[in-house]
């Protein structure tokens, strides 16, 4: 028995006393002399290749079909153009977002904004709940009390509050419909007189809380402003990198990533299109003389 035919029976033998492609990924990676072998015999190196390629479709595949190669989940017609996917996906990522470092800076942009965003929806609930507040005291203090300067007016103060309360709403209290809430300024309890404070209305106490009110809205749409459509290219992206990991994990679970150790990116997509090259025809010829 010739060295090269020595070598090629111990290789055989080992590899046959594992069973998973792990394993006989191990083994050959932890070779002490593979590189030596393989330089010295060119054709031993293919014959093992294509051993690992069978081993990695009878493993990840369905043996008795040449349509689920290295996937019994995904055909390879699937798995090619999760891959074509992949690619094109990952451009965009790079020509539309600069990689890595925009998908961070877009991450710091939407943290900072939902970050003010919180801030500025917190400072404005409580501001209409201060509203709120003040005009509840008011009415659980005075209720609908309409006494007053003008009930003593001659003739008419019997009727007057009611009458200019009944005009106030008709005339100018649908407009209170598009203002925000706690912003609205047509209000019947203005008619209403406080004896306590001897005054109608509730005084200027409303009036500061809707200025500071008015503030925080006029900074709400400068916000609006400044990050308009940062949410919808962030749900974007988003939607992108969700899809990416969906199909990452397609080919992590398949066997594409173990039949690269042992044969080229190019024959890889030649076999999952079903057009073995002359090389990958040659390596099964090697595989029976191994």
């Amino acid at each position: 028995m010739s060295k090269r035919d020595k070598i090629i029976d111990k290789l055989t033998r080992d590899l046959n006393n594992y069973d998973t492609f792990e394993d006989k990924h191990k083994y050959l990676q932890d070779h002490k002399y593979l590189d030596r072998i393989y330089e010295q015999y060119p054709e031993i190196e293919q014959g093992i290749n294509s051993m690992m390629i069978t081993t990695v479709q009878e493993e990840f595949g369905s043996p008795d079909s040449d349509q689920f190669s290295f996937s019994k989940d995904v055909s390879n017609k699937e798995l090619l153009r999760v891959m074509d996917l992949i690619e094109k996906n990952e451009e965009v990522l790079q020509s539309e977002y600069f990689g890595q470092e925009g998908i961070d800076e877009m991450e710091r942009v939407i943290t900072e904004k939902n970050a003010i965003s919180a801030d500025i929806k917190k400072r404005k609930e409580s501001l209409q709940g201060n509203i709120a507040t003040l005009r509840q005291e008011f009415d659980d203090r005075v209720g609908a009390f309409e006494g007053g300067p003008l009930r003593d007016l001659p003739f008419i103060g019997a009727v007057l509050p009611e009458t200019m309360k009944y005009f106030m709403q008709l005339s100018a209290g649908w407009t209170d419909l598009f203002r925000t809430k706690g912003m609205e300024e047509v209000e019947s309890r203005k008619l209403n007189w406080d004896p306590e404070a001897q005054r109608y209305g509730p005084g200027p106490e409303i009036d500061i809380e809707q200025a500071k009110l008015s503030s925080v809205l006029a900074e709400q749409e400068a916000f609006k402003e400044k990050y308009e459509g940062a949410t919808t290219l962030y749900k974007e992206l988003n939607d992108l990198l969700d899809a990416q990991e969906f199909r990452a994990k397609q080919i992590e679970s398949s066997g594409i990533d173990e039949a690269l150790n042992y044969m080229s990116m190019e024959n890889l997509r030649r076999t999952l299109s079903g057009q073995p090259t002359e090389s990958d025809k040659e390596l099964l010829l090697d595989v029976t003389g191994i």
